[in-house]
């Protein structure tokens, strides 16, 4: 057996050992779910806000962990707080991303963050 395999072959035995000993650690058994939607462009696409609802009503059925919004939601304008209403009913943690069309129309990062009411521009989870 070569160096390779036996790292390979004890890993593997080590990790099958701990998760009989300690089943609570089983990868298999801690999965992390979450819902995603990106690219809405809800100020220019027509049907932004429904395709947002069906999202939000799916995500609050199947309950993952959390949802996020992968960047080009909306811009940060009075007339989206409706859109965010709807962003605010999944019953869970939520997280933003900003994309590069939410600062359009000369908007800023920190315009963006305050109207979704993020957390913060970079956030660490840990």
């Amino acid at each position: 057996m070569n160096r390779k395999e036996f790292l390979k072959n004890s890993g593997l035995a080590g990790g099958t050992l701990l998760f009989a000993k300690l089943p609570e650690l089983n990868p298999a058994k801690n999965k992390v779910r979450f819902g995603m939607i990106t690219d809405l462009h809800h100020d220019i696409m027509h049907d932004g806000m429904d395709r947002l609802s069906a999202f939000i009503k799916e995500m609050n059925i199947e309950s993952p962990d959390f949802i996020i919004q992968g960047g080009d939601l909306c811009f940060p304008k009075k007339e989206n707080l409706p859109l965010m209403e709807v962003w605010n009913k999944f019953k869970g943690p939520k997280y933003h991303v900003i994309g590069n069309h939410d600062t359009d129309g000369g908007y800023t990062r920190e315009q963006v963050v305050e109207f979704w009411n993020a957390k913060g521009k970079y956030i660490h989870l840990m």
